[in-house]
């Protein structure tokens, strides 16, 4: 069932459904690296613009640091920013949560990033991360989740609530998790890539 798309991103639709180049900036952690799969969710949400505008040309960067933060991903933005992004995702949290950052140190980086971003002209996704199938981890994690889900509030940015659609979609299964119980599966990156395509493209396909 289509949805409604948010206002920053009916401009990368058109770029990509009038086949023009669209420069794609996956900022994050070992989950967009696609860290012990055979390919993460970020890469496979940039597979899948291909399939479904064959016609655009889908320039992905890959910016995802296995163990990174979301203060690291501020301090090497200003690199990042020279590549001139159409599209932004940004995702962190776990490694802030199980490091041990402050919440409100968190909101402050991922703000940052987020407004210079828009600044820059790029339309910004914010993005949670992937559920755990531990609860007491899923417990520790949510006040990080909450406050993602309230800066794209506050600054009016789409939000691609990952670990929901996950749990929408396929539960807490074992399958869906590595060795740790905390990075995904191939499944589970496939589970996250098609929750950000559903969000940036307004569907369900």
């Amino acid at each position: 069932m289509d949805r409604k798309i948010p206002e920053n991103l009916e401009s990368i639709r058109n770029r990509l459904a009038g086949g023009k180049t669209c420069r794609v900036l996956g900022l994050g952690d070992s989950l967009t690296y696609g860290w012990e799969v055979n390919r993460g969710f970020f890469d496979r949400f940039c597979d899948a613009l291909t399939q479904r505008f064959p016609i655009a040309d889908v320039q992905r960067i890959n910016a995802g640091i296995p163990g990174d933060t979301a203060c690291g991903g501020l301090a090497r933005l200003d690199e990042l920013m020279a590549t001139k992004p159409h599209l932004a995702t940004i995702q962190f949290a776990i490694n802030d949560c199980f490091g041990m950052v402050e919440l409100e140190k968190f909101t402050d980086c991922m703000r940052n990033m987020s407004t210079r971003l828009v600044s820059s002209g790029a339309a910004v996704v914010l993005c949670t991360s992937c559920s755990v199938s531990h609860l007491d981890e899923a417990q520790d994690l949510a006040p990080f989740y909450h406050a993602i889900a309230r800066l794209a509030q506050q600054l009016d940015l789409p939000l691609a609530e990952l670990h929901d659609y996950w749990e929408a979609h396929a539960g807490i299964t074992e399958e869906l998790f590595g060795w740790d119980g905390i990075h995904p599966t191939d499944q589970g990156h496939e589970i996250m890539a098609q929750g950000l395509l559903a969000t940036v493209l307004g569907d369900e396909n």
